[in-house]
């Protein structure tokens, strides 16, 4: 992609100044291109990425390292009851609304029983 200008406002050609203020520009628009394209990429990833996770039956849900719930898929809803859960939802909001951080952190061997 490319554009160009032009001087209209003046008889002389441009100059120095000119030149460093429209280079500057053009840097610019070439970061914010950029930036558009990652983002719009981002948005499909993460598009796809929800899909796939909402079409799997066992229940996912990811939580960061401020154990802030970041993703939930419809089976992780159904299954802990939280049909009106919204990500962004702390872990100890969470575990009050069904009991889920008892489940979540109980020993292998008592999930087996």
């Amino acid at each position: 992609m490319s554009f160009g200008v032009t001087n209209h406002l003046k008889e002389t050609s441009f100059d120095s100044n000119d030149t460093r203020a429209l280079s500057a520009l053009g840097g610019y628009a070439t970061i914010a291109i950029n930036n558009a394209n990652i983002y719009s990429e981002i948005e499909r990833e993460r598009e796809t990425l929800s899909a796939i996770v909402d079409k799997r039956i066992d229940p996912i849900l990811v939580f960061d390292e401020n154990n802030t719930l970041i993703l939930v898929n419809a089976s992780g809803r159904k299954v802990f009851g939280l049909p009106d859960l919204h990500c962004g939802t702390t872990y100890h909001r969470f575990d009050s609304k069904c009991g889920a951080l008892d489940f979540l952190t109980q020993e292998e061997t008592e999930q087996s029983k």
